[in-house]
């Protein structure tokens, strides 16, 4: 493996590990937020009718996470795919980074044990 491979592979994983962060963290942010939003709409003013609130949120909520994934295309996706078309790696990289997570967890005991 020469230097090239090991920086890029360095970088791929950061950007993986950042890319499965931000995911974890949108998910949960998501989920919180939309149990908050729920549960507050006993406490709406009678003017606004419940139907229009509800479409409002789904439609704010499907926008923001549109724009967040999209976002998260342009920061990590893209580079990641770039590194993945420049670097000749094993077939062993390929398939530990595909299973994400896990094949983050597997693919670093490796790396540090070989």
């Amino acid at each position: 493996m020469n230097i090239d491979n090991s920086n890029l592979k360095t970088e791929f994983l950061k950007l993986f590990l950042d890319f499965v962060l931000a995911n974890f963290t949108a998910i949960v942010v998501f989920v919180l937020v939309g149990k908050h939003l729920f549960k507050s709409y006993s406490k709406l003013p009678d003017f606004i009718p419940l139907f229009m609130s509800y479409s409002f949120t789904v439609g704010i909520s499907l926008i923001g996470f549109l724009f967040f994934y999209y976002m998260l295309y342009e920061l990590y996706l893209k580079r990641m795919m770039s590194i993945l078309g420049v670097g000749k790696f094993s077939n062993k990289f390929y398939i530990f980074s595909s299973l994400s997570l896990v094949g983050f967890i597997v693919f670093t005991i490796i790396s540090i044990i070989a």
